[in-house]
């Protein structure tokens, strides 16, 4: 289940910054991989209540499914993110209980405000019971 968690963030990762990027910009894309390198647990956001959130607390409880990108993005991110949210309801394992899902931006213009929104968002259209816990916007 890990495998499909990790491989499920990666996808929507590669795709994600595509959203913000014209046609010009996509002939200078590269990807880099670092194959074995882990996030800093140290690292530390402010999360959809404009409280600090350390990346370690979610991270070192469960599988974490990190999803890059921004809150006002009015095309392609949407779609994206109703691609990861119609995945994770096929899963028999759900966010909170078996797993953590971090939405965060890439943006310095988004808010904590815009965070709630989405997150409100995405927990309305996943539907299922504990997943609050389970979900952050950074």
């Amino acid at each position: 289940m890990k495998i499909v968690i990790f491989f499920l963030g990666i996808i929507v990762a590669l795709i994600r910054p595509a959203c913000a990027l014209t046609p010009g910009d996509l002939s200078r894309v590269t990807l880099e991989q670092h194959p074995g390198l882990q996030l800093s647990h140290d690292l530390v956001f402010r999360d959809e209540n404009g409280q600090q959130f350390r990346f370690g607390n979610s991270a070192a409880k469960q599988p974490t499914v990190l999803v890059p990108g921004y809150y006002r993005c009015p095309m392609l991110c949407p779609l994206i993110n109703d691609g990861l949210i119609q995945a994770l309801q096929e899963l028999r394992m759900s966010v909170g209980p078996d797993f953590q899902v971090v939405d965060f931006s890439i943006d310095p213009g988004d808010t904590a405000a815009d965070a709630a929104r989405k997150k409100s968002e995405y927990l309305r259209r996943y539907g299922r019971p504990d997943a609050s816990e389970g979900w952050h916007c950074v």
